[in-house]
């Protein structure tokens, strides 16, 4: 993938891969701007439900515009791949942070947790739960402003299509809360108990 071009965009470099896409930067060369493409895997694009969850997180992220949300630029199906074109964000994750530095001082993290919130309020004013908040979903730009990201199984609230069921558990266990364990519906809640065990 690394030096091909899809319509405008070229691609520069992975990123990252998780159990739904590969993520890559990008050159959208028309703009000259980074940017970062979310490629869907093609051994689970063959699932039909794992596609329209794809598709989903594309539609519950075109319809938010906050500072503290992962911009989506555009979606497109090149060559039989499902693809999502979003804000490229230059800096690292809560979870890269601690990593490289071990737990953050509350005075340093408790302004980077507001900002998330305001970021989730936003969706949740959209009707959006996200369902797998978590460290590795939220990031620092460099110049200290925080992105949710990833809402790959963010559900609609009000959407009468449910992409999930009750007594089906999707998330990051870790993260989730009781009732998400348990598949019981959730609500916006649940992300902020996810959140706060972030």
């Amino acid at each position: 993938m690394i030096g091909k071009q899809i319509e405008g965009y070229l691609i520069q470099e992975k990123l990252g891969e998780g159990g739904m896409g590969t993520v890559y930067r990008a050159l959208e060369v028309n703009l000259d701007r980074l940017v970062a493409i979310k490629v869907l895997n093609a051994d689970v694009a063959r699932d039909p439900s794992i596609g329209e969850r794809f598709r989903a997180e594309a539609r519950a992220q075109a319809h938010l515009n906050h500072t503290n949300v992962a911009t989506l630029y555009n979606f497109l199906i090149s060559e039989g791949n499902a693809m999502m074109v979003m804000e490229y964000v230059d800096g690292e994750s809560f979870q890269q942070m601690v990593d490289r530095r071990g737990p953050i001082p509350a005075q340093e993290m408790v302004p980077l947790f507001k900002q998330a919130l305001l970021g989730l309020g936003s969706a949740h004013r959209m009707g959006i739960v996200h369902r797998d908040i978590k460290p590795s979903n939220i990031m620092v730009n460099k110049s200290g402003i925080v992105k949710v990201m990833d809402f790959g199984i963010a559900k609609a609230m009000s959407g009468s299509r449910a992409l999930t069921r009750t007594g089906i558990q999707v998330g990051t266990v870790f993260y989730m809360s009781p009732e998400q364990v348990k598949g019981e519906r959730v609500d916006i809640r649940s992300d902020v108990y996810a959140l706060g065990v972030t």
